[in-house]
């Protein structure tokens, strides 16, 4: 099973010599600076983060009673701070969430980057994950809703007019845990 996930989730970070690059990396900070509590408010809500696809992605806070961290998927303690977002990457019909975030500063050619994010799958979670993927992009990717850019998956040479490196973790790992959080590097 083969998922795409763009730049993302629970908790990333991006490391240049142990600095991180992701703004607002544990998804903190959110535009109206209070408790969001409204479901599937994650694109109009976190700061520096957006949905490509205009899917739903949940954003979890435990200063939320709905959509704290315990909530209609399950049980989970943020990783680090007290949010974290929550996506969909398979599902019997295809439907599919991502997520895409931006950096504070343009990467180097030549220089070596180390990714790194957690992932913990929800209770009622029907699947393991493997081979996730991560997209890094020079512009943030067009909104794909209603289009053949994202029928199954955002396809990026569609979505993007500029240049585009896609990543993926070759180790035979598959994500599975739902009591805590599993760390995804390379």
């Amino acid at each position: 099973m083969k998922q795409l996930i763009l730049i993302l989730f629970f908790s990333l970070s991006h490391f240049l010599n142990s600095q991180n690059l992701v703004l607002n990396p544990s998804f903190e900070e959110n535009s109206s600076y209070k408790c969001i509590v409204i479901l599937g408010d994650f694109n109009r809500s976190i700061t520096d983060w957006s949905t490509p696809n205009y899917g739903s992605t949940d954003f979890f806070d435990s200063c939320s009673i709905d959509m704290g961290i315990k909530n209609y998927n399950g049980f989970q303690k943020p990783k680090t701070g007290t949010s974290y977002a929550g996506m969909y990457f398979y599902t019997d019909k295809n439907y599919r969430e991502y997520v895409q975030g931006q950096l504070s500063k343009i990467l180097v050619a030549g220089r070596t980057y180390r990714m790194k994010f957690y992932l913990s799958l929800a209770d009622k979670s029907s699947y393991a994950l493997k081979d996730i993927q991560v997209l890094i992009t020079e512009e943030k990717l067009k909104p794909c809703h209603g289009s053949n850019n994202c029928e199954k998956a955002i396809k990026p040479s569609k979505a993007t007019q500029g240049k585009f490196k896609m990543f993926s973790n070759s180790k035979e790992i598959y994500f599975s845990e739902k009591e805590t959080w599993m760390e995804y590097i390379f």
